[in-house]
């Protein structure tokens, strides 16, 4: 989980600094990051939930992530920010192999997207 912890943290720093490069405002403060997300803001233990399940909804959450990334490539498309672009592109490639990685230690086959393995 560490792993996962630090990757998503330097991710979401180098996210924050493109931002202001580009004369941008990132989200300074958990409250603010909590009002724009679309995941559940819960308090769950580990005696909550089996190992699998916990496992589950990280891929869960991941795949929030990688769609909010796609929407990121989308935009910068749109705008011609291409190192933007390439950015967020590298995070989402981390991205879709956590949840590769994660669905194969559940025992599931690889990710579908529009009807084409991913």
């Amino acid at each position: 989980m560490d792993d996962y912890h630090d990757q998503l943290a330097d991710q979401l720093d180098n996210v924050a600094e493109r931002l202001i490069a580009i004369n941008g405002s990132p989200y300074a403060t958990t409250h603010e990051f909590i009002d724009h997300t679309g995941l559940p803001d819960e308090k769950i233990t580990w005696d909550q939930l089996t190992m699998r399940d916990f496992m589950q909804r990280l891929v869960d959450q991941f795949k929030y992530l990688r769609n909010q990334y796609q929407k990121g490539i989308e935009i910068t498309d749109d705008e011609k920010d291409f190192p933007t672009q390439d950015m967020l592109n590298g995070f989402k490639e981390a991205i879709d192999k956590n949840i590769w990685m994660i669905n194969a230690y559940l025992g599931k086959g690889p990710m579908m997207i529009n009807n084409v393995n991913r």
